[in-house]
């Protein structure tokens, strides 16, 4: 059996290599305000209370996944955790993913100096048709 375009065993998407993106951002004061922004490939923007949107640098056409957590470095007592949501396909600068932080099922801004986590494999168009 032959694999298309030669992709490893068990693995074909119709676009040759996933781009991996990963980075971190920590929380300053109380309002949730993004402060030291760690990794390459994207901007934070806080769009609400436990809401921040990640913007790509590059043009990406599908999401293959994504994982995020909170770091509780400030020691708060707070089970809280990351949730990756809309993903938006676009060109450069238009490709976003949402990630909300949650206490619960509430939307809940990280404590002062806690971080935020994530990791997404995606798809750029295929430049070989």
């Amino acid at each position: 059996m032959s694999f298309p375009r030669n992709n490893p065993r068990e693995f074909w998407h119709k676009e040759r290599n996933p781009v991996v993106i990963s980075g971190r951002w920590n929380i300053t004061g109380g309002v949730g305000a993004v402060d030291v922004v760690v990794g390459q490939g994207f901007a934070i923007t806080r769009t609400g209370a436990g809401d921040y949107l990640v913007t790509f640098t590059d043009a990406f056409s599908h999401l293959l996944c994504v994982k995020a957590g909170c770091s509780a470095i400030s020691g708060a007592a707070v089970d809280m955790y990351a949730q990756p949501g809309a993903f938006t396909a676009g060109g450069t600068g238009a490709c976003t993913l949402q990630i909300r932080t949650k206490t619960g099922a509430v939307s809940t801004d990280p404590a002062a100096t806690d971080g935020v986590t994530f990791e997404a494999v995606l798809y750029g168009e295929a430049l070989d048709r």
